[in-house]
């Protein structure tokens, strides 16, 4: 099972998104948020697998709640997928790219979610199966 927190201001948008994941058999929706902020609590509280967050939200917006969540947990930065319904300014463009977060253009088709959610999961069970480098022998 495929745990989800959506996170976006606009109800509409929020709450369709996660009526239509929770349609799907292998996904869950653990959680909404409205805010950055209430993100932030969900992230750390139901430690979803996936953290579909649009990027652009008053009060915290994406790069910003990436930032906090990353410095709270860095094993959880490699769970976000940004949503976006305009084009990105050279700042935030900068940050996706150097942050390596995978990024859906609104309007979006939910098979675009499912493969790039799986993708995502892919992506950070790899990184919390890397092997810790060998330590000093004694």
């Amino acid at each position: 099972m495929i745990r989800v927190a959506v996170v976006d201001d606009q109800a509409l948008i929020r709450g369709g998104l996660a009526m239509v994941l929770n349609h799907e058999p292998d996904i869950e929706v653990v959680a909404e948020a409205g805010t950055g902020t209430e993100a932030i609590a969900v992230a750390a509280a139901e430690r979803p697998d996936v953290i579909l967050m649009d990027i652009r939200m008053p009060e915290l917006d994406g790069p910003g709640l990436y930032r906090e969540v990353a410095r709270r947990d860095p094993m959880m930065s490699s769970r976000f997928i940004f949503l976006t319904g305009d084009t990105l300014g050279s700042e935030t463009r900068a940050f996706i790219e150097e942050s390596a977060v995978s990024t859906i253009k609104k309007p979006f088709a939910v098979d675009e979610i499912l493969r790039v959610m799986q993708e995502t999961i892919k992506r950070s069970d790899g990184a919390r199966q890397r092997p810790e480098p060998p330590g000093d022998a004694v």
